[in-house]
């Protein structure tokens, strides 16, 4: 029963910082329509970037933190003026072809400047276990959860009672009625683009500092798809359960499923992403969207 239940506390903290992930990836797709197949290169370059800021110039984990957070928001501005602020008005599929050249183009930058091989982030936290009555918690599984809530937490403060984030919502609604109303809709599409980049950036620091950091790293961006396509591609609070969904299921495959069918839980967010497609296509709390021919 221990075990059931420290599976269980780990899959959420893990969990939260999915929900991290997917908030910037909903966020992109509420205000452009647009598949964000970069999500897991933005969150690659926040964990180099973090390793770089930790290891060679020694900086401290609360500095390393805040340059993480300004650096890659402002990378989300740069990709959008250069890149995606061009795609206004185009297909869509042009729009998701731009990201994935945009996730090769952040790959080979990241090879160049960190080269390709494995790096390991410094303890941050002490290696004793935090004691919860019979249960004994990492501490960087703990200090890590509460880091990724405050920042969950923040964003959708920031969505509900800012003129910017309350204009970045009605963006997300209609175009064409934002721009009637005065809001600058570019505007919203920068910010949506700093914020998904801000978010991978802290997200994949938070991963790194478990697992270390290698070019696969993205690969963890994959595991957003699962996450929004079960919480709902424009939900935001989905994207905050489906993360918390997806990390308690996976923790309870490493837990129970893994030791008899190896590596299992590695597919596992996948199976849920086929299974509710096929059963909800639209999540557990997206719009569904009746068309009329």
């Amino acid at each position: 029963m221990v075990f059931f239940l420290q599976m269980i506390l780990t899959g959420i903290m893990v969990g939260s910082i999915y929900s991290l992930l997917a908030l910037g990836f909903v966020l992109v797709y509420k205000s452009s329509k647009v598949f964000n197949f970069a999500q897991g290169e933005f969150l690659m370059f926040g964990a180099y970037f973090g390793w770089m800021c930790l290891v060679p110039f020694h900086l401290p984990v609360w500095m390393t933190f805040v340059l993480i957070v300004v650096f890659t928001y402002v990378l989300g501005l740069i990709v959008d003026r250069l890149l995606m602020r061009q795609m206004i008005g185009q297909p869509v599929l042009s729009a998701i072809m731009m990201t994935i050249a945009l996730s090769y183009m952040l790959t080979g930058f990241v090879v160049g400047v960190w080269g390709g091989g494995t790096e390991t982030y410094p303890h941050i936290f002490q290696e004793v276990p935090l004691k919860l009555g019979p249960l004994a918690l990492p501490q960087e599984y703990v200090y890590l959860f509460f880091m990724a809530i405050l920042m969950v937490v923040g964003l959708v403060l920031f969505f509900n009672y800012t003129k910017t984030g309350l204009s970045m919502m009605a963006t997300a609604e209609n175009h064409k009625v934002s721009q009637s109303m005065g809001i600058n809709v570019k505007k919203a599409f920068a910010v949506s683009w700093a914020i998904a980049a801000m978010t991978a950036g802290a997200g994949g620091a938070f991963l790194a500092s478990i697992n270390g950091v290698n070019p696969g790293f993205s690969m963890f961006g994959f595991k957003v798809f699962p996450v929004v396509i079960l919480g709902g591609l424009e939900s935001i609070p989905g994207a905050i359960i489906g993360g918390l969904i997806i990390g308690l299921l996976e923790y309870l495959s490493i837990g129970f499923v893994d030791p008899l069918i190896e590596g299992f839980s590695s597919i596992l967010p996948y199976l849920v992403l086929l299974g509710i497609l096929m059963i909800k296509p639209y999540g557990l709390f997206g719009l569904v969207r009746i068309e009329r021919i």
